[in-house]
């Protein structure tokens, strides 16, 4: 499956406002636990901080890139947690950068920009960053190995980069017909090409200049808050019966592609969840 730079920023346009419904802060991401499985925000923002914290961005001062940002919301945190460095975002979508300029400025953040841009060609000098992180975000591309051919370029040597992602471990084709229709209605769901396989991106990683430190499958950290994704579906839904929600076809591929990443989450052996880090040589 292709999925075009308009295709992305329809899905955006049209369904970004559906994770209200999802997190307050608009995290559009999954979120991290052992304990706390209740708390959907707080699983959020652990999230957040431990992709902050891997990537080296909590107690080092710098500049440092969100690829692929949304509306800002892991942006925002590390704003706060260090107030003396500059964090950009990038995304395709405008909607999303008026969104999260507007949340910044409501909560007095003066040290974070974000900018539509496209991660696949980044308006940025050479080793203009001392870290990076994508978090549920370069799944989106149909051209990984150029993304992070670019992150790669903008990162200062000895910086650190985070992914966190759902991975595919096998090739969906030679599976079997319920797993390859739920992976279909997923990537139709979510505007993606396809999911990343995590062999390969490991092995892409290493061709433009990292080194990987660590590959972590959290799986059943983020398991917790998969498990939200009913409840906060017929919460939707239930607006929607009621005209507070739209309910257009992107909407209704939204929530789609939520409920089968339920399923595909228990197809452990063909997909999990990791946390990448690792080093700008």
């Amino acid at each position: 499956m292709e999925t075009s730079k308009e295709k992305v920023i329809e899905y955006y346009e049209e369904a970004t406002k559906d994770y209200e419904f999802w997190s307050k802060n608009y995290n559009m991401h999954f979120g991290l636990t052992r304990w706390n499985i209740f708390n959907r925000e707080k699983m959020l923002q652990k999230m957040n901080k431990e992709v902050l914290n891997n990537a080296n961005m909590i107690d080092n001062n710098g500049h440092f890139l969100d690829v692929g940002c949304g509306c800002g919301a892991t942006l925002r945190q590390g704003c706060k947690l260090n107030s003396s460095s500059n964090f950009t975002g990038v995304t395709l979508s405008k909607w999303q950068v008026e969104k999260g300029m507007s949340l910044m400025n409501q909560e007095g953040i003066n040290n974070g920009v974000l900018e539509t841009q496209d991660y696949h060609k980044l308006n940025f000098a050479n080793t203009s960053f001392n870290g990076a992180y994508a978090l549920e975000s370069i799944c989106h591309s149909n051209n990984r190995l150029k993304v992070l051919k670019e992150v790669s370029r903008v990162l200062k040597p000895q910086s650190k980069f985070v992914i966190a992602d759902g991975f595919i471990k096998v090739n969906p084709n030679n599976t079997n017909a319920i797993f390859k229709r739920s992976y279909k209605m997923l990537c139709n769901g979510w505007a993606l090409p396809n999911l990343p396989n995590i062999y390969e991106l490991n092995n892409q990683l290493g061709l433009v200049g990292f080194v990987i430190d660590e590959v972590k499958d959290i799986s059943w950290q983020i398991a917790p808050s998969v498990f939200h994704s009913p409840m906060v579906i017929m919460k939707y839904l239930l607006f929607a019966a009621f005209g507070k929600a739209p309910l257009k076809k992107q909407n209704i591929n939204n929530l789609k592609g939520s409920f089968v990443a339920l399923f595909m989450g228990l197809q452990r052996s063909k997909f999990s969840y990791y946390m990448i880090t690792c080093t700008k040589q």
